[in-house]
């Protein structure tokens, strides 16, 4: 399967959670696709919701930014969590396709999601650093390398383990900024 496809896969992976916990709720599924697709449907709520509270009030808003920057920080943990158990075991490659694919596509998700928040924001400084993530993420991409494929993971472990790490480096980086964000957020609205 070529890399896009498997992106394409991956995206409409981020729907699943209508069918398998709504319309097809009485079927069986196995706990792997009822825990990704709580995580979609917890992640998709969570984009309402701070899409809906940015209209109540700013210093929302702002704590808002930081909850999802800090779930953007908890996925990128799993992501490297994941790898470095392959890194130990190295015994299913298919496991480890399966669990980073829809990570991956939720870090990016999250972070698209947080750029159109920033916008909404006004905060310039964090949405130009928060474009690092989606230019690397496409630069990946093209170069064959952005969802894990199970067939040559054992020979992109290495690569992998960079790419966690880098993500979580990444993330912490940006959630310093939202939290000084937030505490500019608040002394603001007191002194008005």
């Amino acid at each position: 399967m070529d890399n896009s496809q498997r992106f394409y896969d991956a995206l409409a992976m981020q729907g699943s959670w209508v069918r398998v916990l709504v319309t097809q709720r009485h079927r069986p599924h196995t706990s792997r696709v009822r825990k990704q697709a709580m995580l979609f449907a917890f992640m998709h709520l969570c984009f309402l919701l701070v899409f809906a509270m940015h209209f109540f009030h700013t210093i929302v808003a702002w704590v808002l930014a930081f909850l999802l920057q800090t779930a953007a920080v908890f996925v990128s943990v799993l992501h490297l969590v994941f790898v470095l158990e392959y890194e130990d075991r190295t015994n299913n490659a298919m496991e480890l396709e399966q669990q980073l694919n829809p990570l991956i596509i939720a870090e990016l998700s999250i972070r698209l999601f947080s750029l159109v928040h920033l916008f909404m924001l006004r905060w310039w400084i964090s949405l130009v650093f928060s474009l690092a993530e989606p230019l690397y993420d496409y630069w990946i991409f093209r170069r064959g390398a952005f969802l894990v494929d199970a067939t040559s993971a054992w020979k992109q472990l290495r690569l992998l383990r960079l790419d966690a790490r880098l993500r979580i480096v990444y993330h912490a980086i940006l959630l310093v900024f939202s939290s000084i964000a937030l505490v500019f957020s608040i002394v603001e609205e007191r002194e008005s």
